[in-house]
Parts: structure tokens; sequence; C-alpha cells
């Protein structure tokens, strides 16, 4: 085994992707955030007018969207959690 391959060099690059990952959750909540405000928006201008259907469609999709994301973000937190686990278990052998 080379000294690159050790176990004590694991932990580092995988903090890192930790580090990562949790930007990026965060990033998706910001657009969970944005979207939600943007269906906001567009449900009530929806009510004021008589949209085409194409529109109608958008509003319906914003949320299918936002919910979209917003389990992502909570499946890529919990994964997250589970590789920050192991990178402080690497760190303790």
């Amino acid at each position: 085994m080379s000294s690159t391959d050790s176990p004590l060099s694991a932990p580092a690059p995988l903090q890192e992707v930790v580090e990562e990952n949790k930007q990026v959750a965060e990033d998706i909540k910001k657009a969970v955030d944005d979207l939600t405000v943007v269906h906001a928006v567009l449900t009530v201008e929806n009510e004021k007018l008589s949209p085409s259907q194409d529109t109608k469609k958008a509003v319906k999709r914003t949320k299918v969207i936002r919910t979209k994301l917003a389990h992502a973000a909570t499946k890529l937190e919990d994964a997250t959690e589970v590789l920050e686990r192991h990178v402080a278990a690497s760190a303790q052998k």
C-alpha cells in the first residue's frame, strides 16, 4: 500500500465532499424558496386573470418542481450526514 492509499489520507478529500454537499443542499433550499415565491406570484396572478392553459400548467408545474427539489435537498442532506459520520469514523482510526 502506498502512502497515498493509507486510511489517514482518505478523510481530507471526503471532508471536502461533505462540505461541497452541504453547500449544494443549501443552494437547493434557496432555489426551493425562490420557486415558492414564483409559484405564489403566479397563483395570485392566475386568480386575477383569465390564464391560458399553458399558464395554468406552468403554475402547477412550479409546485411539482418545488416538491422535487425539496425532496432532493433532504436526500442530499441525509447522504451527507452518512458521509460525514464515515469521515469522522475514518479519522478516529
